[in-house]
């Protein structure tokens, strides 16, 4: 696109109005809704803002608190509850190939 030319300013199809909606859509979806098991269930913009400690921590405690009240449930410890770290979204070839062999590994060492 030239420069100083806006998306607002493009005459965009139907079509092409419907597709930046959805992915727009998706991308909020994404960031604000999906928790992801890689990141501990807490969503990109629970890390983005430091709310991701604190939302472990409770969920730490929750569980801690079922266990104590039904330990008949749990026949081992609880979820791991510490923050996940750096999550890549595109892990090298290495680490493809190392949780191929063992999907119960985490992406980044």
């Amino acid at each position: 696109m030239p420069d100083g030319i806006r998306w607002s300013q493009v005459a965009l199809s139907a079509y092409h109005w419907r597709t930046l909606a959805w992915v727009t859509c998706f991308a909020t979806w994404k960031n604000t809704e999906h928790r992801h098991s890689a990141t501990h269930f807490v969503t990109p913009d629970d890390r983005q803002f430091g709310r991701e400690t604190v939302l472990l921590a409770r969920r730490h405690q929750v569980y801690q608190g079922a266990e104590a009240r039904h330990p008949e449930r749990w026949n081992c410890d609880t979820r791991d509850w510490i923050p996940a770290g750096p999550v890549r979204t595109t892990p090298g070839s290495a680490e493809v190939e190392a949780h191929r062999l063992n999907p119960h590994t985490r992406h980044v060492p």
